[in-house]
């Protein structure tokens, strides 16, 4: 079973049932998600012990387009030297590996596929 990112009507259910009361298990069982899932969203996602489910969608759209930004990319050697083998067609695989053999003592030059790939 794969992992589903809760949207902003299963937020706005969990705040109407927290504020009437209602378990984290007794939401899990009404969204039809693990208890543990909800558990998590909870104080993860609560804003001064509360839960507002505007707040903790932007909350949580704030980490997931965070942990998506090519950081590598920013480092202008970096960037300079992905662009330079895209350019002689070399995979992001290629340059990945490259780096490391290229650069074993910096890893701060080193890709990752879903970073390089980002950068085409």
């Amino acid at each position: 079973m794969s992992y589903r990112h809760f949207s902003i009507d299963e937020r706005e259910i969990i705040a109407l049932k927290l504020a009437e009361g209602e378990s984290p298990n007794q939401i899990a069982q009404a969204l039809g998600r693990h208890p543990s899932s909800v558990y998590a969203e909870i104080p993860r996602n609560s804003s001064d012990g509360t839960y507002y489910p505007a707040k903790a969608q932007a909350m949580a759209d704030t980490r997931r387009r965070d942990s998506k930004s090519p950081w590598k990319m920013q480092d202008s050697d970096v960037a300079q030297y992905v662009k330079r083998k895209l350019k002689i067609e070399w995979s992001p695989e290629q340059i990945a590996g490259r780096m490391k053999n290229d650069h074993p003592n910096r890893t701060s030059n080193r890709g990752s596929l879903p970073r390089i790939s980002a950068a085409i």
